[in-house]
């Protein structure tokens, strides 16, 4: 290359100052520009771009000096008459070796050969790519400085002084909340509060990394419930009562014009929504960079929705609406929100000043609404949640239909939103109704689940208004198996079973019928277990369930057009029969998984795990026990059950004895035999034998006794002139004192209420159907003839003697 050497450029050059203007165009500085001197210009290489090869002389990419002897230089007699025409390098450029590559190419051989170039290509340079060098980078160090330097170093950060030199004395001192309350008082930008974060976690990991890795791995969800709880804090200022004791919306709501709000200035309002402000953005931040437990923190967001007051959820609701799209990302943790933001409003709702022309509440539910309508547009299969649309079923109807075809919610921008929600409203609900569907236990493989779902759909359909003998008709009648295809009939020959019939022909037909009747017997008890498990399932709503199922129980044993050839003595025992099999069939209650493969790693977070799953299947066995209490309660009550022939089947199969109580059946058992009720007609010697088998011949049920001598205790507290010495010679209602009225108008005592509802169902009906009833009946009027001694008495008999108050208070 000629760069450097003017003598080898062949072409004249101009100098530097060519492009300069001329002398004559500045006529009064012509005498200036003569006095400088000429120089000769020189042809460098252009600065910052590299040869095009270190050797051969290639030039720069994208330069073409000229160079002496070039080809365009010659004068020739073709480049003066037509000028200079440079030559292709290949003489005939239409030739293409595509088909010869593409032939080639089609052979698996040189597919895999160029398949197995192109990974070590890959190989070669990841491994180029690799540090292999040792790790250079050191953490900042941490200087142990007073209070003054302390607050100097952080005013440097809220600063522009540079991280770099930040870096060289850290601060010791500032961790957890104290250092989130610091970055926030001072209002640290974003990017430099985050990298102070990190250096003290850094610091705090780097001190525990002699200890098991378990701890380092913990330190992400310490941080995430550090802030969690800071945010928390924030909150709770609006309602300081609430960090004593949470209590519920409804409560909270009520009173929230009694709180002291956290600010008592314009200054100070202006401060605590700064520092809200800024905790929220800087809880963002921290999310996007990975230092908190995304579940974690999502989890734990969304459950303080039920923990606190109308106030404080409306901004909550600004933080959780920043982490919609994350939420989208977890069908458990979107289900959690839906139920949170359902509760939250049906609260709002239950307000009582809601149906006031000014509600004071009214944007949080419009807010509740704006967020639920949004996720059900974005994200409509989260809402196939059946015990939700169970439970919510109007309130859902009311936020995705009926309210936004009203014009205070109807958005402008979008006028088409109706639509769009009806269609996904529909589809979703088509869903919900089939997983709401029940699954029959206990039956035999044989049964169709279609038959199944048919006998829901007829339970489901009972209304106010229904006949329930057409629906007892329809739902017991005969048929069979669906896999047989062909209905019973009403009632079987009775040629069939006469003695005279022994004839093959006969035997035949016998056994053709008793095939018959026991598909029968097998779809008649998946029946009666559909029944018992539709009253008692979470999936549907009401405790009218139990009602019924014992009215269609009684109507099928009392009907003369349903099973004909049994005789009502058969009846009963059949279905005293088809219970105690639901029984033994039925385990309401669950296995937790296995603990054998916990790793090291991870034990703490699956003991958590664990330990909250265990108490969500605790609470909801004992749901199916109360259920299943409350409904042979009923039938006990109506005889359709026998408790006493329950309680010797027990005995008679040998399941309680000592060494087979430690199994699963028989504690399902005796939970049963201590939760179902004895009625009124039971004698002495029943209570006995319950007691014997649940407790031992020297036994004592010392939980329902001290727990029925409470409850009574109370009540009398509540009624003493019911209750005293001189209740049984009164004959007129007693007429309280003012003073009187004032001490025992008052509620009944929480404590006393969530007694009653905690006890078993033995023990409700023990006191309420027993022992208050009997109290209640000794103040009716008795028929007596008119005496010397009561003539004076205007009560007419079958009338109370209680007062109002008296009669209120039994009543609650």
């Amino acid at each position: 290359m000629p760069y450097g050497h003017s003598s080898q450029v062949s072409t004249p050059t101009h100098s530097s100052y060519a492009s300069s203007p001329s002398a004559s165009a500045y006529p009064n500085s012509g005498k200036s520009h003569s006095l400088l001197p000429l120089r000769r210009y020189i042809l460098l290489p252009p600065p910052r771009k590299r040869k095009l090869h270190k050797t051969s002389d290639l030039g720069y990419p994208g330069v073409f000096p000229q160079k002496p002897g070039q080809d365009e230089d010659r004068m020739t007699h073709s480049n003066v008459k037509t000028g200079y025409i440079d030559k292709g390098i290949i003489q005939n450029e239409t030739v293409s070796a595509q088909g010869i590559l593409a032939d080639r190419l089609q052979d698996p051989k040189k597919q895999r050969d160029l398949g197995a170039f192109m990974v070590e290509v890959l190989k070669k340079r990841q491994e180029s790519s690799k540090v292999t060098g040792a790790s250079t980078f050191r953490p900042p160090n941490r200087a142990t400085l007073n209070d003054q330097k302390k607050e100097q170093w952080l005013s440097d950060l809220s600063g522009s002084t540079p991280l770099r030199r930040l870096s060289k004395s850290v601060p010791h001192g500032f961790k957890s909340e104290k250092l989130l309350e610091a970055l926030a008082q001072r209002q640290v930008p974003m990017l430099r509060a985050t990298w102070y974060i990190k250096i003290v976690a850094l610091s705090e990991m780097q001190a525990q990394r002699n200890r098991p890795p378990t701890t380092q791995n913990q330190y992400s969800t310490d941080w995430t419930a550090t802030v969690s709880m800071f945010l928390k804090k924030q909150l709770l200022e609006i309602n300081p009562h609430s960090i004593s004791k949470p209590a519920p919306p409804t409560l909270n709501a009520s009173s929230g014009s009694q709180n002291i709000k956290p600010w008592t200035s314009e200054e100070a309002k202006e401060k605590w929504e700064a520092k809200w402000r800024y905790s929220v953005m800087l809880t963002k931040w921290q999310y996007n960079e990975g230092l908190l437990d995304h579940r974690h923190f999502l989890r734990a967001t969304v459950e303080q929705l039920s923990s606190l007051c109308f106030e404080q959820i409306a901004l909550l609701l600004s933080l959780i609406a920043m982490f919609l799209s994350e939420y989208a990302r977890s069908r458990l943790l979107m289900r959690l929100l839906i139920e949170g933001l359902l509760s939250s409003l049906q609260q709002v709702q239950r307000h009582p000043t809601y149906n006031q022309t000014l509600f004071r509440y009214s944007y949080l539910e419009l807010e509740l609404k704006r967020m639920l309508q949004s996720i059900f547009l974005s994200t409509p299969d989260m809402f196939v949640i059946p015990k939700a649309w169970t439970t919510h079923a109007t309130l859902l109807q009311q936020v995705l239909l009926e309210d936004i075809q009203s014009s205070p919610h109807r958005p402008a921008s979008f006028p088409n939103v109706g639509s769009v929600l009806e269609s996904h409203y529909n589809m979703i609900q088509a869903r919900v109704r089939v997983f709401t569907h029940l699954n029959s236990i206990g039956t035999e493989p044989r049964i169709k689940v279609s038959r199944i779902a048919g006998n829901v759909e007829i339970l489901d359909r009972i209304g106010p208004f229904s006949d329930l003998d057409e629906v007892a008709h329809e739902y017991f009648a005969d048929h069979t198996d669906d896999d047989n295809g062909s209905s019973l009939p009403p009632s079987p020959s009775k040629s069939v079973f006469s003695p005279r019939s022994t004839s093959p022909i006969a035997t035949s037909a016998a056994t053709s019928v008793a095939s018959i009747f026991q598909h029968q017997d097998l779809a008649w008890k998946a029946r009666v277990n559909t029944l018992c498990e539709w009253a008692i399932t979470n999936s549907r709503y009401g405790h009218h369930r139990i009602f019924l199922v014992g009215t269609l129980l009684r109507l099928w044993r009392d009907s003369t057009r349903l099973a004909v050839y049994l005789s009502p003595l058969e009846k009963a025992s059949r279905l005293q029969a088809a219970l105690l099999e639901f029984l033994d069939t039925f385990n309401g209650a669950h296995h937790l998984p296995s603990q054998s493969d916990d790793s090291t790693h991870g034990h703490h977070q699956q003991q958590q795990r664990l330990d909250h799953h265990q108490q969500h299947l605790q609470h909801s066995s004992e749901d199916v026990l109360e259920a299943m209490a409350r409904l042979f309660g009923n039938l006990i009550h109506d005889r359709l059950f026998s408790y006493q022939q329950y309680l010797q089947r027990l005995i008679a199969r040998g399941d309680l004895q000592p060494s087979r109580r430690s199994q699963e059946s028989t504690l399902r058992h005796l939970k049963y035999l201590q939760s179902f009720p004895l009625h009124q007609d039971a004698e002495a010697h029943h209570f006995n034998q319950r007691r014997v088998v649940l407790f031992g011949v020297n036994g004592d049920d010392e939980y329902d006794r001290e727990c029925f001598e409470t409850i009574t205790a109370q009540i009398k507290t509540r009624l003493p002139y019911m209750f005293s010495p001189e209740a049984a010679n009164r004959t007129v209602p007693i007429k309280d004192s003012p003073q009187d009225s004032q001490e025992l108008a008052t509620p009944l005592p929480v404590q006393l209420t969530e007694l009653i509802i905690s006890a078993s169902r033995f023990c409700q009906i023990r006191v309420t159907s027993q022992w208050l009833l009997d109290a209640v009946r000794l103040y009716v009027v008795k028929q007596i003839p008119i005496g010397e001694d009561n003539w004076r008495v205007m009560t007419s008999p079958g009338s109370s003697l209680m007062n109002g108050r008296q009669f209120a208070t039994i009543v609650n």
